[in-house]
């Protein structure tokens, strides 16, 4: 069934899965809240619970068949909101790197409203690399309010490695994203030729 405000208001909100996803929309500003105010145990538990709710709806919705329109509409909101809340937090050490991670996800958003204005028909489909950029996008966060709260000598190392990966997962997820797009470009120019 194709996402529209009709088809909305005729799926089951409240589901386990919503809720679950829901949780995830509310505790992202939370999780930039406490770190900057430089509670690290608090953010980082939020974290990690927000971070399992994201595996556990999608598990739930599917051995349930708690599947939704609604799910499907929120899910990718969530994890933008805990990847861009967790990279404001980040800001004030990695600046850069957090600059990159939310440009990532702003050009890949640009993409798709183009797309949506101009009626192109581009397969949105979750590639490889980029769940493999969601999940170290995830995290890095993680590690980082973990050192600030646990204090453990190999761990800058660690928060090193996940830096460099971060940085290579982006740029290509974004490379492969953009090249599904234009693709997508062409293939619609295509169509329109008489």
């Amino acid at each position: 069934m194709p996402l529209s405000f009709s088809s909305l208001r005729q799926t089951k909100f409240w589901t386990i899965p919503n809720v679950l996803t829901l949780f995830r929309i509310v505790s992202a500003p939370l999780v930039f809240y406490f770190a900057f105010c430089e509670k690290y145990g608090v953010a980082v538990v939020l974290y990690w619970f927000s971070s399992m709710s994201d595996g556990l709806d999608g598990f739930l919705a599917r051995r349930f068949h708690w599947e939704s329109l609604w799910g499907r509409c929120l899910d990718p909101i969530a994890d933008k909101a805990l990847a861009f809340f967790s990279y404001c937090a980040l800001f004030s050490e990695m600046p850069e790197l957090a600059v990159l991670v939310i440009m990532r996800d702003v050009l890949i958003l640009l993409a798709v409203f183009f797309a949506k204005v101009k009626a192109v028909e581009i397969p949105i489909q979750p590639l490889r690399v980029g769940k493999l950029h969601t999940l170290m996008t995830l995290f890095l966060p993680f590690l980082w309010l973990l050192d600030k709260t646990v204090l453990i000598p190999s761990f800058p190392l660690i928060l090193k490695i996940f830096q460099i990966s971060v940085v290579v997962t982006t740029v290509v997820s974004l490379a492969a994203y953009a090249i599904v797009f234009f693709k997508g470009l062409k293939k619609e120019e295509g169509k329109t030729k008489p």
